[in-house]
């Protein structure tokens, strides 16, 4: 049905606008569907809803890729990334070597039994469904890279991501407020209503009812890790409006009672405190800084987020106590660790191995080889960016301890990429602003492309 509505909605634009406009806007949309949707699939072809914004992206791409000149880097790139997928698949095929691993999507829960869990991988319609997958997307970034240089479209789309996760926000303070204030079985009807599984909804915040929105679970909400890096950025600017901004979400992360959101929170809040200071606000540097050392003390004596602090310590080695989530990421770590030991090149095959960090999995799967050109591709494609080590360090180290799988063949990738590989505008595009207006920069920039 979802599908089916977006695919009217697109028709009529094609038919309305000019092409070049059209694939801006099926550009921003296919992100923001990427977004919304990354855990959804329909029901036709059990594929992402995402997917299907990606093909029509294509698709309606081809008549601008024939007219144009090919770009050879980018090209090659993607077919050297292929070669390293296809060496695995025909792999799996032989087996020649297949190390035992976890399979691919199983979910995140304290009751899965992993003894029961770990196969030897061979080629199946998984591996061919995530081939597929990762392929459409790699030409998805082809296809569109005049829009992915373009910063001022990138920044429009992070606009209206902000706009849907503060949306996400206030969803999850109104599902806490209906489960907890009112009755928690109004709110279990109302998901009955819609179609949404009730999973999302348990006891585990101080005996209250834990939500987390339309996300599939909890630690999805890593996702809204450009908002806090927006209010960060911009805490210079408009210290309290953006601190209040900040605590809106902050709460609502800790209301989805999610370790991997914690660290998030964290590391953006570091991050808002150090920008402060880099832009000479010091005042208010200071009352912040004292309102976070008073924090610290309340969390701690009054025991809050007690669970989440023991699953964080658990999982950086530091507590030995064994319970909830992290043993199962833990171990799940160890084993994809352990298959990308085996086969450290390639990797063990696209759509094996199954890993709650997403790191963890990537390098498992595709290898050294597979990840060092993933690398090189992130530089064609954002080349000239200014380069922030906070920002990628934050998101490598929630990277490792999430399992946002379905992002690493995701349109929303290019989001959370651009959020930590750049702050502001590249010296090209700076240079030329001062000359022309935002439309003029778009059109040659394009024509630069």
């Amino acid at each position: 049905m979802i599908t089916a509505s977006f695919f009217v909605i697109n028709l009529f634009l094609l038919l309305r606008y000019k092409l070049y406009k059209f694939r801006q806007y099926l550009f921003v949309l296919t992100i923001i569907v990427s977004f919304l949707f990354f855990s959804i699939s329909d029901p036709l072809l059990g594929m992402p809803i995402y997917v299907y914004f990606c093909i029509f992206s294509i698709l309606i791409s081809i008549p601008k890729i024939i007219g144009e000149p090919i770009r050879p880097r980018l090209l090659s790139i993607i077919f050297l990334i292929n070669i390293v997928m296809i060496v695995q698949i025909i792999n799996l095929e032989i087996g020649i070597f297949n190390p035992k691993s976890l399979l691919i999507n199983q979910s995140n829960t304290d009751l899965l039994d992993l003894s029961g869990e770990f196969f030897v991988p061979k080629f199946d319609f998984n591996v061919l469904k995530h081939f597929v997958f990762f392929d459409i997307f790699l030409f998805f970034i082809y296809c569109n890279n005049d829009f992915i240089a373009n910063n001022n479209l990138i920044k429009k789309s992070l606009r209206i991501l902000n706009i849907l996760i503060f949306i996400l926000f206030v969803l999850i303070y109104t599902e806490f407020a209906i489960a907890n204030l009112i009755n928690v079985n109004y709110l279990i009807k109302i998901y009955n209503i819609l179609g949404l599984s009730t999973y999302n909804v348990w006891q585990g915040f101080l005996d209250y009812y834990v939500v987390s929105g339309w996300l599939p679970e909890p630690s999805s909400i890593i996702i809204s890790f450009p908002f806090f890096l927006a209010c960060a950025e911009k805490s210079y600017k408009k210290p309290f409006k953006y601190f209040l901004l900040f605590l809106f979400g902050a709460f609502a992360v800790f209301l989805t009672n999610s370790s991997t959101g914690i660290i998030m929170v964290a590391f953006a809040w570091i991050y808002f405190l150090l920008n402060l200071l880099k832009k000479r606000k010091n005042k208010f540097f200071l009352i912040y800084f004292i309102f976070t050392i008073l924090g610290l003390y309340l969390i701690i004596r009054l025991g809050l987020f007690s669970s989440q602090i023991e699953k964080i310590l658990q999982f950086a080695g530091i507590s030995q106590q064994e319970w909830g989530s992290s043993s199962f990421r833990i171990n799940s770590i160890k084993y994809a660790l352990y298959s990308f030991c085996q086969a450290p090149l390639f990797g063990v095959g696209i759509g094996t191995v199954y890993c709650h960090g997403m790191f963890f999995q990537v390098i498992a799967n595709i290898g050294v080889l597979g990840l060092l050109l993933m690398i090189i591709l992130i530089n064609v494609v954002f080349k000239g960016k200014h380069f922030s080590v906070f920002k990628v360090s934050a998101l490598f180290i929630l990277y490792c301890a999430s399992g946002l799988v379905e992002e690493f063949t995701s349109p929303y990738l290019l989001v959370l990429l651009y959020t930590s590989l750049s702050n502001v505008y590249t010296k090209k595009t700076k240079k030329y602003s001062k000359k022309y207006s935002n439309k003029q920069v778009d059109s040659m920039m394009k024509v630069s492309l």
